[in-house]
């Protein structure tokens, strides 16, 4: 028997001689009657329309698009879905539902009072306090495990023993794992808190929250055979997907939760332990069984999400994400380098733009904005899409508080691949990356506005176009037998080491993107 059945068989038992007042049970008394009998009770708002099934196309880890099968294999078949054909939104924002649009006012039509002009159906108190105290504790437990989970999945090297024990379905003589069990509980607990004694079927409210609770138990369902399978990206994406589905619940019930009933319960957050988040991708089908040559140009558009992690995680794993390239002109010409640090992880004490990476759910343009604030002490005052989709503006305080308007454009077509393979030097790590190189004007010379860079910066200089020529083709000649010694033991083995940092610029795969800038700012200047 499946989690679903399980669990099914428990909620429909109890929501049909609770909500419903059916009597307990007995031995005849098959599934199917006890499903007749509740949707028989259900009184439906006469404006709600036909049944219908969902129609939208299969999306990766668009969990939220899938063939439904008319709901057979959900944990509550008669949920929102169910009976009017909508999806509610992925993650539910109660506040920024329009009220007056029946298309969305998910909460029921109230009833006219002429004393009080649109009065709601109220759940009393003595309802509700009750039902607090007894569900309480098992939805939060199994909510913060839930959460636990994901502190698991994000890690560079999760725990999936630990892992499957937070997803158990508690077949055979087992228990089910909290998060699980909790399925059964906030079904109970949605019935108790949110149906008047003067209205006893599923309102629309109660409905919303059944569609959530069903989502919260595929997720599960999910994790469970993913993390049996060690699949990371899946696990990883099922549990976000889990995530905003228990939150939408939440923002549901907690609106019933008053200070008399009791605390709220938290929403499941990202740690901030885990740190800022990176989205990766997979390549399109296009690329599949080759080899990407270093810095082959791929449109953005094209990839395909597999979820977000820690930095660190992706490029343990080596999954593709995106990052960004800014060569910084002064008025007069001259572009700024910055020296790393000599404790620094990665490249200490070489040469370098300002790079940044693209955090999760962070567009293009925001990551080079953010990247100017944070690596040159700069404070964004506006910024805005120029009339050519590559370029914007931004306006700028500087740390002299005086304003600037920086011009900021993308000199390449396309992001450009990059990868580099550390070896195990450093853990193995993976910099599979989609570069973007930008070109930001300033508007006055660099000796004219005061800037403040990173700490990890030891020193910087401003130079020329043409000093900066000579200097990546005099770093490339000073190190072409070192990249060919590399080039050599790759084919004869050693294929997961491009080498150990080399010249001015790092690494020969730093010194090719640069150079590749190099090239498309000569065309553009």
């Amino acid at each position: 028997m499946t989690m679903k059945s399980v669990l099914l068989a428990t909620f429909i038992i109890a929501q049909a001689t609770s909500a419903l007042h059916v009597p307990a049970a007995d031995n005849a008394l098959t599934r199917r009657a006890v499903i007749s009998g509740i949707a028989s009770a259900i009184i439906l708002p006469s404006n709600l329309p036909a049944i219908a099934d969902d129609e939208a196309q299969e999306q990766h880890y668009k969990y939220e698009n899938r063939d439904r099968n008319k709901n057979k294999d959900a944990l509550i078949r008669e949920d929102y879905w169910y009976f009017s054909g909508r999806r509610p939104p992925r993650k539910l924002d109660i506040n920024a539902l329009p009220a007056d649009d029946p298309t969305w006012n998910a909460w029921g039509e109230c009833t006219k009072s002429e004393a009080t002009g649109n009065s709601c159906v109220y759940v009393s108190l003595k309802q509700r306090i009750p039902a607090y105290g007894k569900y309480f504790f098992s939805i939060d437990n199994g909510i913060k495990e839930y959460s636990q989970l994901g502190k698991i999945l994000r890690g560079s090297n999760p725990n999936w023993n630990e892992a499957a024990t937070l997803v158990d379905p508690g077949l055979d003589t087992r228990m089910p794992s909290p998060a699980v069990d909790s399925l059964l509980k906030m079904a109970l607990f949605a019935t108790q808190m949110l149906t008047s004694p003067n209205f006893t079927g599923p309102n629309r409210e109660l409905l919303v929250s059944r569609y959530y609770i069903n989502e919260c138990a595929f997720a599960l369902d999910g994790l469970a055979k993913s993390i049996a399978e060690r699949d990371v990206a899946t696990s990883l994406a099922l549990w976000e997907y889990g995530q905003d589905s228990f939150n939408s619940y939440l923002s549901i019930l907690n609106r019933s939760i008053s200070p008399k009933v009791g605390d709220n319960i938290d929403l499941i957050e990202l740690n901030e332990e885990q740190g800022e988040t990176v989205a990766t991708y997979n390549f399109p089908p296009i690329y599949a069984g080759q080899v990407i040559p270093h810095l082959t140009p791929i449109n953005p558009s094209t990839l395909i999400p597999r979820g977000s992690y820690p930095i660190d995680a992706a490029h343990r794993n080596g999954y593709l994400h995106t990052g960004h390239c800014l060569f910084i002109m002064d008025e007069s010409g001259l572009l700024l380098f910055l020296k790393r640090a000599s404790d620094v992880v990665t490249c200490p004490s070489t040469w370098s733009i300002l790079g940044e990476h693209s955090i999760a759910n962070e567009l293009a343009h925001d990551t080079v904005v953010r990247g100017m604030e944070e690596e040159l002490g700069l404070k964004k005052q506006v910024s805005s899409l120029g009339t050519n989709d590559p370029s914007i503006s931004a306006d700028f305080q500087t740390m002299s508080n005086n304003s600037i308007h920086v011009a900021i454009q993308n000199i390449t077509q396309y992001p450009l691949y990059y990868i580099r393979h550390y070896g195990p030097r450093l853990d193995n790590r993976i910099d599979s990356q989609l570069t973007y190189l930008w070109l930001a004007r300033l508007p006055k010379r660099h000796d004219e506005i005061q800037i403040k860079l990173d700490d990890e910066v030891a020193d910087h200089k401003w130079i020329s176009l043409e000093e900066f020529s000579d200097w990546i083709e005099a770093d490339a000649r000073d190190h072409d037998k070192e990249e060919e010694e590399e080039h050599n033991l790759r084919h004869h083995g050693r294929k997961n080491d491009d080498g150990p940092p080399s010249g001015d610029f790092c690494h020969h795969t730093i010194r090719h993107l640069y150079a590749k800038g190099l090239e498309n700012l000569k065309l553009m200047i």
